[in-house]
């Protein structure tokens, strides 16, 4: 007995519930085959029983033909617990391979993006990143930020100062154009103002008076450097001349 047990659980058993006129006759042609079937027992209208599970499919072809209905209730055995288990253990692979896919792309560098520029070309600045070391599908720990900034700088003398902030597979990339944003008017001789709202890197004045000095912010409008009184063939005139250079933003 305790072998048939072992046997039973090693093959899987079903329970299965049989309705119609036929049931009784499917239990005799199962007998006749010589199918082990076991704890029958009548209930309502139906009759339960158990069968090994390999013999199911044989079951639901006979009962078609003894004019009967029969489905599974309950699985019990090795085959159907190592089943769940190994269901089991795809969908905890699979939940630790989406966590780990999404930690390795969140230190990989998947996109780069550009902006602030205005003079230098897209494609000069990619070709000068990745000679310095940034370029997608690389890790962001490998990334040498002070070494790229550094020598990009150096490449193009058109920029005066970049950023560069990596987080979650993007890298963005802030530069500041190298401009002088003071110029004098055409009209005007009066003064010299700013364009746009900068910070003053240097003010180098040959005629006339500085009215900022390197460092400070300034905005637009803002007098920058005032003329300076000049006599010349008899006559008094206001003169300003000036070379001032300070860093700006372009948004593009």
């Amino acid at each position: 007995m305790l072998i048939r047990c072992i046997f039973r659980y090693l093959a899987g058993v079903v329970t299965v519930v049989c309705s119609g006129r036929g049931k009784n006759a499917l239990l005799s042609e199962l007998l006749k085959r010589g199918r082990e079937v076991f704890s029958v027992r009548r209930k309502n209208d139906e009759v339960h029983f158990s069968a090994v599970a390999r013999d199911y499919r044989e079951i639901a072809r006979l009962a078609r033909r003894c004019g009967c209905k029969t489905r599974i209730t309950r699985k019990r055995g090795a085959p159907f617990y190592f089943l769940g288990v190994k269901h089991k253990a795809a969908l905890g692979c699979g939940v630790a391979s989406f966590i780990l896919t999404m930690l390795l792309l969140g230190e990989t560098v998947m996109t780069i993006n550009i902006t602030g520029n205005s003079t230098v070309s897209k494609g000069r600045i990619d070709a000068a990143l990745l000679e310095h070391g940034l370029r997608v599908g690389m890790l962001q720990e490998s990334v040498n930020i002070d070494y790229l900034k550094q020598n990009l700088l150096l490449d193009i003398k058109e920029l005066s100062w970049m950023t560069v902030n990596l987080s979650f597979g993007t890298a963005e990339i802030m530069l500041w154009d190298k401009t002088v944003v003071a110029e004098k008017e055409e009209r005007s001789n009066e003064a010299i103002v700013a364009l746009r709202d900068a910070q003053i890197k240097s003010v180098d004045v040959e005629s006339g008076a500085a009215a900022v000095s390197p460092g400070e912010v300034v905005t637009k409008g803002q007098v920058l450097v005032t003329a300076a009184p000049y006599y010349i063939e008899g006559s008094w005139t206001k003169t300003v001349k000036a070379d001032v250079i300070a860093y700006t933003v372009y948004n593009t």
